[in-house]
């Protein structure tokens, strides 16, 4: 008996990804962790500056996440740290766009006329455009 309990009791089972939740869920099954509450949010792991920078050199993985308590932003592994938009979302004439380092995201003001500015957006393209004030009416001299 104890021979097939150790035989049968090693084998893995693969393909189920892990749920939780205040209530039994069943994972989705593209996900090998899925995390449902109404109540509760999910945490990611909190470091200094220094603390991520240091784990920077270690060669993480790319994708891994962590929040930066002296930034008070979110950082993400790809090939070096780079920051997800934090602080308040961009105020009126904002876009949002790459810093001149271009390892985080900022909000960029848009700066122009009075008149209004119309964006338009396609995958990887941004249009800015204002209207041109052009009297079409006939002109009067002067003399008139």
């Amino acid at each position: 008996m104890v021979i097939l309990i150790l035989t049968f009791g090693n084998i893995e089972i693969l393909g189920q990804g892990v749920g939780i939740s205040e209530v039994s869920i069943t994972p989705d099954p593209s996900s090998i962790l899925e995390l449902r509450s109404s109540v509760r949010g999910f945490l990611a792991p909190r470091m200094t500056t220094g603390e991520r920078m240091t784990l920077g050199s270690s060669s993480p993985a790319t994708g891994l996440l962590v929040y930066d308590t002296g930034t008070k932003s979110f950082w993400y592994w790809d090939a070096g740290w780079k920051a997800f938009a934090s602080g308040a979302w961009g105020t009126s004439n904002q876009l949002l766009g790459m810093n001149a380092a271009g390892d985080a995201n900022e909000y960029k003001t848009l700066l122009g006329t009075s008149n209004q500015i119309y964006v338009t957006h396609t995958p990887g393209l941004i249009t800015l455009s204002t209207p041109q004030d052009i009297h079409t009416g006939q002109l009067r001299s002067s003399r008139d």
